[in-house]
């Protein structure tokens, strides 16, 4: 990876990749966020790069949705070093959103799990579906609540 394309992984490095995934050692470092508070911003591209490439492996062998989880790699390292999360809440818009932030936090392992039954979820919540209809408004009021948002 050369500072140029940090951001950008190719059919070349894909091809070069374990069955068992790409190299990542720098993010086999970090199980939760605090281990990325002191990256410089080197190391920080080096991270998104290698989640990038640890997101494109994951996905492509469990199903799921790559775009959005793609277009928020930068975003939700940035919160992570700025932010100290659990204290600090991070919602996201949808699930497939919070796929980096469970890599953060320690559920790096599960990912292969996800849409599995009894495997992670895909959610960034859960909201109770036996209690009744459940609408989008009604999912976010259960996230207000939840979070003292309200």
């Amino acid at each position: 990876m050369t500072s140029q394309d940090w951001d950008k992984i190719s059919s070349d490095d894909i091809d070069g990749w374990e069955p068992t995934g790409p190299p990542t050692p720098l993010l086999d470092t970090v199980s939760y966020p605090v281990h990325m508070k002191t990256f410089n911003t080197e190391q920080l591209r080096q991270l998104c790069h290698e989640i990038r490439a640890d997101l494109i492996h994951t996905v492509s062998q469990t199903g799921g949705h790559l775009g959005a989880s793609l277009g928020v790699v930068e975003l939700t390292v940035a919160l992570h070093r700025v932010f100290n999360s659990p204290e600090d809440k991070i919602i996201f818009d949808v699930g497939h959103q919070a796929y980096v932030h469970k890599i953060l936090t320690n559920r790096r392992s599960r990912m292969s799990t996800i849409r599995q039954t009894g495997g992670l979820s895909g959610d960034s919540f859960e909201c109770n579906r036996n209690s009744g209809p459940v609408s989008v408004t009604g999912c976010a009021n259960v996230l207000a609540i939840s979070t003292e948002i309200s």
